[in-house]
């Protein structure tokens, strides 16, 4: 797109004719007026005040200008030279130009000497022959004044010269141009175009100025650019508003609304499109150093705000509607007018899309914005922050749409230094970028993700022992595992080295160059990912330290609002002392605690303990760990930690007040009203609630149809008045409620005869959330108009605008439509109508209206009902209806988090988890399970589960625990498989019993009887001091004479599962010796006699006799040696 700036035509051979309509005449000065009728000129030289009046009196020449009584013709162009011609309604009410068409130059000046003023008059192009209007004339000002003027069918108005006259109330209607060129300081206002059809590409031109304060301008359909500063240094331009430049449902119109071009530091605010044929806000073309505010554009035919290329430029407090290529685009484009770089967002409202930033585009920072619909994608660029941005997902948007995109185009072009800094999206897209930081930000998942890091802010008081904060200390942080991924500040900066002023670190509000966020999670890519620890050293003024290791931030960490803490860490400087001392603890008690979620507690020492232990409310809970980690189940706690080694004893306590738990144990019946009136057909639905434990069971007509259930939906098929209750139990106390309902048959005409108008049921909202109600007709007859009020619940929503439907649109033919009067106090929408023009009826159904509306924060059931209906027929009398009216349940469903919990476990064996849920809209939960086996408990109140199944319980079973908000529900079921316990072996009998005596040469004969319940094979072993003689369930033991003393015999028992042992011992006694062969107790020649009588004899049955001294069945020489060896000894 080019704007021309050469004038075309020519000073001569144009003429023009004024028509002048005498109000009064004044008197005639001489004046220095000559003409040339050669080149059908009039020159004014050198006049200080000369009118239309004085140049024909003076002229009195009827070819040039001549009074005809009722005005003065002219056909010259009037050349002002160092003079000031006066044209205003004194003596002009209207000044038409004629001559040939274009650029004829009819008023002409040349300098800043070469004046007009004009003022009060209404300036024409004219065709004279065929006496219509038609584009004539051009007229050319150097310091002049023009004010109060209208021009109709005028080529070009152009302001020129280094000094500008006066110029405001200026109204145009299908001329050409207004221009504005190579002006200092000057000002202009109150300028009103319509329907231009601009030769120099914009509807009002600014070139080549300085300081220029233009302002009150409103352009109202061109074919050309509405607004178009170029060049133009130092400039203030506000309240400038262009209407249908081009038709942006042509957008091969292709032109913008409002444009900066190639400027300089100029400043506009108060600026807005509606319906450019192209892009409609565009600050490019190298325009550097330029900032605005309150930017509002809708109906764009490309890109809401389009930079490319610019650097440094500001837009604030801006809004963006609904831009069918990218509400705001940023781009380099071929690079050629110096590139895309440091622009700046701040307060901008986007709806139904965010930003398209790419193609070497740097150092873009975007701040405290809402997006409505798709997010942000980013490609080929680098330095691009998105802080405090929030992306929404309102109906028809796709929630996988609500990311912002780290990407490339191009192969190997990736985004650098990408930062999302205290943001909310659900999703986050990484996988084209190196080194992307998330700061503080709440976002679902990633789509995928390359070099991305997850930071935490660090809130840290410094303290000594008195717990009095330190002034002017710094900090130091480190990462522990990965010194090169270090902390940033709040500006997602990387840094180290953080300065606390008043003992605590710096929150973002207040600095964010200290506000320091260290790691939680680098991801490498979308497969791996790490997480880190950091370490804190405070340092004082007077050289005073101390050192805090293994920082590990959490999920816990993340602030909603970044400057309200919510984990605190407290580091000590110790003192000197013989006994461990607490250098740290976490978190503070001014953190938010509410119930559900967990926060880990920890404390750090200045030395080693041997002894840790956490307690709760007085229960140890955890041993040998410097921290623990907590689930908030109720309003007061008292968390404690107790930890010693052989110097001392340190401890700590936590007193926490959880927050949003409501306790107040109230029992809620739905419907408030107990006499209820309803239809046959008709479905109610009745609820019980309370935070504590509730048993319910529903009656109806005094039969029971549901049992331990907090809710009953019923209805009728028979006419009549029912009784419907409920009781039950709420802990120890009871209670009873009980509703009348009177059925009725709807006494509803033949549907021939009336026409039915409903409103189209909704399912349930999210509080805050918008939605749409539509209001349908399914006509009986043929009708041509209708009206309605709509009446609703002012504390549950609001009403933001009644659009028409399709219904009288159906023919093709034109209607008017009233969207009504909102009131959303009252919570009334009153007087919407519409009907058809024209002799045309419609009979099919369709939808008269559609209503928006915006839920409140309160959940419940909102009423909508119509009233004031009146439906007009082809006849234009009163058509017969029913009306249908609606409700809305505004309620998010409670979410119950996935359960953990062992899927198999043993008889007699324990288990136990815990139920938590969660509601976005804050209501009081109630927790409830259903089909629990024997034996199994389950409090309602903190969630938590226990079971030790019994023997004979094996086998598979399944439960279900649901919570509910008192309206919707989300449950989930446990199917948990109980095994059955295994019985071990037992022993019967076991001989020899314990203590049993034998003597040596006995034989001993073991035996053990054993059983096994489960009918189980078993195996046997019997051992003898240890060493196994057998696996039989029986054993002789051949004793000899070396057998006495006390021996062990163990029998082991084994059903191949599990084995019991049992011990008995016994002693054998010591007898003669062998040696002793006739036992007389001494050892002499007798017992040698007897060995030698013997001698030579042998012996194959044992036992062997007792000649036999060494018992191998041959009495030889051994024996001999052996009793020879014990002669003379004396047995005892």
């Amino acid at each position: 797109m080019k704007l021309g700036d050469k004038l075309q035509g020519n000073l001569l051979y144009h003429t023009l004719t004024v028509c002048i309509m005498f109000c009064f005449f004044l008197p005639v000065a001489s004046a220095s007026i000559t003409s040339d009728s050669y080149w059908n000129i009039i020159i004014v030289q050198d006049e200080t005040h000369v009118t239309l009046t004085d140049i024909s009196n003076k002229l009195n020449d009827s070819k040039l200008i001549k009074n005809w009584g009722n005005g003065i013709w002219t056909a010259s162009c009037i050349y002002s030279k160092n003079s000031t011609v006066y044209i205003n309604n004194s003596e002009v009410t209207e000044l038409r130009m004629t001559g040939q068409k274009g650029y004829t130059r009819i008023l002409y000046g040349y300098n800043n000497n070469d004046k007009f003023k004009i003022h009060d008059v209404t300036i024409t192009g004219w065709n004279e022959t065929s006496n219509t209007y038609e584009h004539r004339g051009s007229i050319y000002l150097y310091n002049s004044e023009l004010y109060n003027t209208n021009f109709q069918y005028a080529e070009r108005i152009n302001i020129y010269g280094d000094i500008q006259g006066i110029i405001h109330n200026v109204t145009t209607y299908k001329t050409r141009d207004f221009w504005v060129e190579g002006i200092k300081n000057g000002v202009i206002h109150d300028i009103y175009i319509q329907d231009s059809s601009g030769n120099s590409g914009a509807a009002f031109y600014v070139k080549n100025t300085i300081g220029m304060n233009i302002y009150n301008v409103k352009v109202n359909k061109t074919d050309r650019v509405g607004f178009y500063v170029f060049n133009s240094t130092g400039g203030t331009f506000h309240d400038i508003s262009t209407w249908r430049s081009g038709n942006y449902l042509t957008p091969q119109t292709g032109y913008e609304g409002i444009v900066f071009s190639s400027g300089r530091y100029n400043y506009g605010y108060n600026l807005s499109v509606n319906d450019s044929g192209w892009s409609s806000f565009c600050p490019g073309g190298a325009e550097d150093g330029s900032t605005f505010r309150n930017v509002s554009v809708f109906n764009a035919g490309h890109n809401g705000i389009d930079i490319h290329p610019a650097s440094n430029i500001s837009v604030y407090d801006s809004i963006i509607g609904h831009s069918p290529s990218n509400n705001i685009l940023l781009t380099n484009g071929n690079g050629a007018l110096g590139g895309c770089n440091n622009i700046y967002f701040e307060n901008l409202t986007l709806l139904g899309g965010g930003f398209l930033i790419g193609d070497d585009v740097h150092n873009v920072t975007v701040k405290n914005s809402i997006i409505q619909g798709n997010g942000n994608t980013v490609f080929n660029s680098s330095e691009i922050k998105f802080q405090n941005m929030t992306i929404t997902t309102p109906p028809g948007y796709a929630i996988e749409n609500n990311v912002i995109k780290f990407t490339y185009i191009k192969d190997g072009a990736y985004t650098y230094n990408g930062t999302i800094i205290d943001s909310s999206v659900d999703r986050i897209d990484s996988s084209k970028a190196i080194n992307t930081r998330i700061i503080n930000t709440n976002f679902s998942r990633f789509y995928s993700c390359n070099d991305a890091g997850i930071y935490r802010y660090l809130d840290l008081i410094i303290v000594d022992g008195t717990g009095t904060q330190l002034p002017d200390v710094t900090i130091d942080l480190v990462n522990e595992q990965d010194e090169s991924k270090a902390s940033c500040d709040g500006n997602g900066i990387q840094k180290t080295h953080f300065l606390m002023y008043n003992g605590r670190t710096c929150l973002p509000i207040n600095n964010r160059a200290e506000s320091p966020a260290i790691l939680h999670i680098h991801y490498e890519n979308s497969s791996y990912s790490e997480t880190y620890s950091s370490k804190a050293t405070i340092t004082t003024p007077d050289g005073r330290t101390v050192s805090l290791s293994g920082i590990i931030p959490d999920s816990s960490w993340y602030r909603e609002d970044p400057n309200v803490p919510t984990y605190t860490i407290t580091a000590i400087i110790p003192e000197d002392s013989t006994s461990p001392q607490i250098i740290g603890f976490a978190p503070s008690t001014e953190n938010p605690f509410n119930p559900g979620e967990t926060k880990n507690f920890r404390v750090w020492t200045d030395e080693p303990l041997t002894e840790m232990d956490w307690y709760v409310d007085g229960k140890l809970v955890s041993e040998g760990s410097l921290n623990y980690t907590w689930t908030i189940t109720k309003d007061e706690s008292v968390i404690k930690f107790e930890g010693s080694n052989a110097n001392g004893d340190v401890s700590k306590s936590w007193d926490v007040w959880g927050t949003g738990n409501n306790s107040s144990g109230m029992i809620v019946f739905f419907p408030e009203n107990t006499l209820l009136f309803k239809n046959t057909g008709e479905s109610v639905y009745f609820n019980v609630s309370s935070s504590r434990a509730l048993i319910a069971n529903w009656f109806v007509g005094g039969k029971a149809v549901l049992n331990d259930s907090t809710s009953l939906t019923y209805s009728w098929d028979t006419a009549g008045v029912y009784d419907v209750n409920v009781s039950g139990s709420a802990d120890t106390d009871s209670f009873s409620n009980t509703w009348k309902v009177n059925v009725t048959e709807p006494e509803e005409p033949p549907s021939e005869n009336k026409s039915i108008i409903m409103i189209i049921p909704c399912e349930n909202v999210a509080p805050g959330a918008q939605f749409d109600l539509g209001i349908k007709i399914d006509p009986s007859t043929s009708i041509n108009g209708a009206q309605l009020d709509i009446l609703f619940d002012s504390s549950m929503v609001s009403a933001s605008s009644v659009t028409e439907g399709d219904f009288f649109k159906q023919s093709g033919s034109s209607t008017i439509f009233n969207s009504g009067a909102i009131d959303n106090i009252a919570g009334t929408v009153i007087n919407i109508y519409g009907y058809i023009l024209g002799p045309l009826n419609v009979s099919t159904p369709g939808t008269f209206a559609t209503v928006n509306l915006t839920a409140g924060n309160r959940t419940g059931i909102a009423e909508f009902n119509l009233s004031n209906v009146l439906i007009s027929d082809a006849s234009s009398k009163s058509a017969p209806y029913t009306v249908t009216n609606t409700s809305v349940l505004i309620d998010t469903a409670p979410v119950m988090d996935p359960i953990c919990y062992l899927k198999s476990i043993d008889e007699k064996s324990a288990l136990t988890f815990k139920v938590i849920a969660k509601d976005a809209d804050g209501d009081e939960l109630i927790l409830s399970a259903s089909d629990l086996p024997d034996g199994a408990e389950f409090n309602t109140e903190s969630g938590n589960f226990s079971w030790i199944p019994a023997v004979g319980q094996a086998g598979v079973y399944t439960f279900t625990f649901e919570v509910s908000d008192g309206y919707l529900t989300d449950s989930e079921n446990v199917t948990v498989t109980v095994n059955k316990l295994n019985n071990p072996p037992a022993i019967d009998s076991f001989e020899p019993l314990d203590g049993s005596s034998f003597s040596e040469g006995e034989r001993i004969g073991i035996s053990v009887n054993a059983s096994d319940a489960d009918g189980q094979a078993l195996n046997y072993s019997i051992g003898i001091d240890g060493i196994e003689y057998s696996t039989e369930n029986t054993y002789v033991w051949e004793t000899d004479y070396s057998s006495s003393g006390n021996h062990t015999i163990e029998v082991a028992v084994s059903d191949g599962i599990e084995k019991v042992t049992e011990q008995n011992n016994i002693y054998i006694n010591n007898y003669h010796p062998r040696w002793d062969v006739n036992q007389d107790g001494v050892v002499n020649i007798l017992d040698i006699t007897i060995i030698a009588q013997n001698y030579g004899s042998t012996s194959t049955v044992k036992p062997y006799p007792r000649w036999d001294v060494n018992q191998d069945g041959v009495v030889n020489t051994q024996d001999l040696t052996l009793a020879g060896y014990h002669f003379g000894e004396t047995v005892v």
